[in-house]
């Protein structure tokens, strides 16, 4: 995993129709899909699940749900701070950890490299789809513990997964891929009830 700044995010994704805004008073800075490509899009939303002990095959699910063999990029929003500040350590930590100097607020997009993330037998994920899940779920479970917001995308593709408020939203044009996305709801017995 590597850190993107806002020029950097638009420099790998502006071709898919992303660009990053930096208006939005609520936010330090918001991942936007154009609205050529938004036009025609489903959506389904619902909670992440409500036994903590399946947040990361959920997470793994989700990742899953977006093409394999591509890029990943976890984009962060707006960090919802919490007393203590506690989470906020945690992330910096690992961004630390990772060589990463600049602050949330310079460099707000988490860069995971190509993987086969499709792959689940655990003697052909290698050390560095090992690697790169952890960071993804662990920083994608602080986001949905913290009501943080976010996305998650996948390079070429405009199907997109949203985290807002603790809750997850698939995005796609696609009603087999919004299938899914509610099955993988249906699999984790989240609720449709949204906070």
């Amino acid at each position: 995993m590597r850190c993107l700044s806002p020029a950097e995010v638009k420099e790998i994704f502006s071709p898919a129709g992303f660009s990053v805004s930096l208006k939005h008073v609520w936010y330090r800075s918001a991942l936007i899909l154009s609205k050529e490509q938004t036009v025609g899009q489903l959506s389904v939303g619902a909670r992440p699940p409500a036994e903590i002990c399946m947040m990361g095959y959920f997470i793994r699910a989700i990742n899953r749900w977006l093409p394999t063999d591509t890029e990943r990029l976890l984009w962060i929003d707006h960090w919802e701070y919490v007393p203590y500040e506690f989470n906020d350590e945690f992330l910096l930590a690992a961004r630390n950890g990772l060589g990463e100097v600049r602050s949330l607020t310079d460099a707000p997009g988490h860069y995971f490299e190509k993987q086969n993330w499709a792959e689940e037998d655990q003697t052909e994920v290698t050390e560095a789809h090992q690697r790169a899940m952890g960071l993804l779920e662990g920083i994608s479970t602080m986001m949905l513990m913290t009501g943080s917001d976010g996305w998650l995308i996948a390079n070429g593709s405009i199907d997109r997964v949203e985290f807002w408020e603790g809750n997850v939203f698939f995005y796609s044009k696609d009603a087999e891929q919004i299938k899914r996305a509610s099955e993988i709801f249906d699999k984790f017995g989240c609720s449709r009830e949204l906070s």
